[in-house]
C-alpha cells in the first residue's frame, strides 16, 4: 500500500490580460485576445509527484527538498481569434515556458557491492532500487533536482 509521505509546496503568481472588441478593423467583426503569465516555484521531497518515490535519506526524509521534476518557473501563453467576413474565423494559440529541472544522480546498476559506491548518505539505501542523489557529495546545503541553475562546471572542482 502506498502512503502520501513527504512534503511538497507550490507558490505562484498568475496574471491574465483579456481583450474583447467588436468591429476593431475593417473586415473584422469581432476579436478576442488573451495573454497569461505564471511565475511559480514547485518544491518537493519527491522527484516526480506522479509516481511513488523513496526518500533520498531515510534518516532525515525532508533534508533533500528542491524543485520538483514538474516545476516550470516561467510560463507565457497567448491566443485569440477573429470573426471575419463570410463566416470565416482566424485563431492562434502559443505557449512558452522555462525548461524542466533535471536530477544529478548516481545510476542504479545492481552490481555486487554497489552500496559501497552509491550510499552517499550512509543510511543503507545505496543501490536499493532507486537513483541516489549526489548533491551531498559536492554541495553542503540540501537540494534536490533542478537546482542545477546554480550548478556550473567550475563549481565541481572546488
Amino acid at each position: 500500500m502506498l502512503f502520501p509521505i513527504g512534503r511538497s509546496v507550490y507558490n505562484g503568481l498568475q496574471m491574465t490580460l483579456k481583450q474583447d472588441a467588436a468591429n476593431p478593423l475593417p473586415g473584422v467583426k469581432h476579436v478576442n485576445l488573451q495573454v497569461a503569465y505564471s511565475f511559480s516555484r514547485y518544491v518537493a521531497t519527491a522527484r516526480d509527484n506522479d509516481f511513488s518515490t523513496f526518500a533520498t535519506d531515510f534518516a532525515n526524509p525532508t533534508h533533500y527538498i528542491g524543485p520538483n521534476a514538474l516545476d516550470r518557473t516561467h510560463q507565457l501563453s497567448f491566443g485569440g481569434y477573429m470573426d471575419l467576413r463570410g463566416g470565416f474565423q482566424l485563431g492562434l494559440t502559443a505557449h512558452f515556458d522555462s525548461p524542466l529541472p533535471s536530477n544529478v544522480t548516481l545510476p542504479v546498476t545492481g552490481a555486487p557491492g554497489g552500496i559501497f559506491q552509491a550510499d552517499v548518505t550512509g543510511d543503507g539505501t545505496g543501490m536499493g532500487g532507486s537513483a541516489i542523489e549526489v548533491w551531498a557529495i559536492f554541495f553542503p546545503e540540501p537540494m534536490l533536482a533542478g537546482s542545477g541553475a546554480a550548478l556550473a562546471s567550475a563549481g565541481l572542482t572546488s
